[in-house]
Formats: structure tokens, sequence, C-alpha cells
């Protein structure tokens, strides 16, 4: 569901359309479709993420006996015995792909964003954790009907909320040591839970590209080849573009800059002090 952001969200967000962003948008966006693929580092990011995945997987695998009593409930349920639970782990970089495809498009990012980055400002917990506790939990029904026993819902309930608790500490783990995205990750972290739990405000095409970086800053477009140098076009002595210099030092938006003052204070204009001022 989509809640109505609140005024002082809507302000906030208007007085930060400080670039005329789509037309460079679609230009990038063409450029990223003709050429098949993202920047190299993205790509490597996505290697890096099925490496530490499989580390990952490693570390968490239930004891011996653990894996026993899933394989049985597999063969329980007619599904497949020995070998099948294996396999789950293997498709669970395709699984993490697409949840990032869906992510950006929830946030209206562009497409260079990194998956850990999308999920955490779309509030969305990572779909193969999402796969743990949605196992775990068959599990225990299965080992519970073993033993001639019916769980009731609220039991059922309970199991998937302490299961769910589990689930956000270890997303929380993760993000202490992200592989990118890494100042959208800074902003949002130390208001993991207000964040995932706020009731108001959506990101809109604009602010989602002055919390991740990914957009039309020079920096950014440098980077993605699409700019020869990263300076600011407004100020004479060119200095590097980036959300800061936009946000809280171009003289080029001082009015804009007055506009959101009065909305959030004389406060921090990083991206931390904006997610604070935000929530």
């Amino acid at each position: 569901m989509i809640f109505p952001p609140p005024k002082k969200v809507d302000e906030i967000q208007n007085d930060l359309h400080f670039h005329d962003f789509d037309h460079e948008n679609d230009v990038l966006n063409e450029d990223i479709e003709e050429n098949g693929n993202v920047e190299e580092d993205d790509e490597e990011e996505m290697e890096a993420d099925d490496q530490e995945e499989d580390h990952r997987n490693d570390e968490n695998n239930d004891n011996e006996q653990e894996d026993e009593n899933d394989n049985e409930d597999h063969e329980e349920c007619g599904g497949r015995s020995g070998k099948g639970l294996g396999l789950l782990r293997r498709p669970a970089r395709t699984l993490l792909m697409a949840q990032r495809v869906m992510a950006i498009r929830m946030i209206r990012g562009y497409r260079t964003i990194s998956g850990e980055s999308a999920n955490l400002l779309a509030g969305l917990p990572p779909w193969d954790l999402e796969a743990k506790v949605l196992a775990r939990v068959h599990s225990m029904r299965a080992e519970a009907r073993r033993r001639g026993e019916t769980p009731l819902p609220r039991q059922i309930s309970a199991w998937r909320d302490e299961l769910r608790r589990d689930l956000m500490a270890e997303w929380q783990q993760r993000l202490s040591q992200p592989r990118a995205g890494l100042a959208a990750i800074a902003a949002v972290s130390p208001l993991f839970e207000e964040w995932l739990e706020r009731r108001y405000g959506v990101l809109t095409y604009r602010l989602t590209q002055v919390l991740t970086g990914h957009g039309s800053f020079g920096r950014y477009l440098c980077l993605m080849g699409r700019e020869e140098t990263p300076g600011c076009h407004h100020c004479e002595d060119r200095p590097e573009d980036t959300v800061e210099h936009t946000v809280g030092e171009c003289p080029s938006w001082a009015e804009h800059r007055r506009v959101l003052r009065e909305v959030i204070g004389d406060g921090d204009l990083s991206r931390p002090g904006l997610v604070q001022a935000m929530m």
C-alpha cells in the first residue's frame, strides 16, 4: 500500500527538485539499454554478490540433524529428497537480482543502484532471508506433525514473528558491511527500524537521486561517460558536482536551499540529516 506523504516530507521533496533530470535520465537509460549492461563496477559487484552469497550459505547451514529433518519434510510433502534442498542455494543470486530490479522500480531509481541500497530504501528484506523464514516455519510445522501435534494458527504466527526478528537482525548485520551503495545505506541505517515502520512518504524520482547519488550530478554522469568532467556547470571554479555540493553549497540553488531550511530548520543538509528530518 502506498501512503500519501505528509506536508513536511512533501515540502522536502519539492525543495530538492534542483535539476531538470528528465532529459539526461532518458538519454542515460537509452545508453544503458543499447549497451545491454551497466557500468563495469556494477557487474563486478554482482559477481561479488555471488561469492558472498555462497559464503553466507556455508556459514548459515543447519547442522546435519536439521538437514536430515528438512529432507524428510520434503519427502513427506512429495518433494525432492536429499540433494533437492542443496539445489535451493544455487538460484539465490538470480533471486536477489530479480528483487533488485523490482526494488529499483519501487524507488524510481537509476538501474545502476545497488541491490542492497535499493532494498533498504524500498523497505524490502532480502528475498533469500525471507525464504529462510518460510523454510524454517515449514520445518517446524512438519516436526510438530511428526510428534502427533497440530500447531494452532497463533503458535505458527508466533514462530513466524520470532523468525522475522532474526531476519531483521541478520539484515542489519549485512548492512553494517555493505559492498555498494554506501552513502544511501549510511544515511538510512541509523534509523533502520523507523524507516521500515513508517507509514507515510514515498520516494520520488528526484529524492531517490539525492539519497543515492545516482542521478544528474556531474560526478555520477562523468563516471557513466555522459560528462567529460565531474565539475559543476553553475560554478565558475567548477568544483566536483556531488549531492553534497548541490544540496548544501552551490549558489545557484540558494533560494531553494532557503525554502528547504524553512522546513527542516538550520540542521545538517547531508543525506543523514535529510533522512533524519523526514523521520
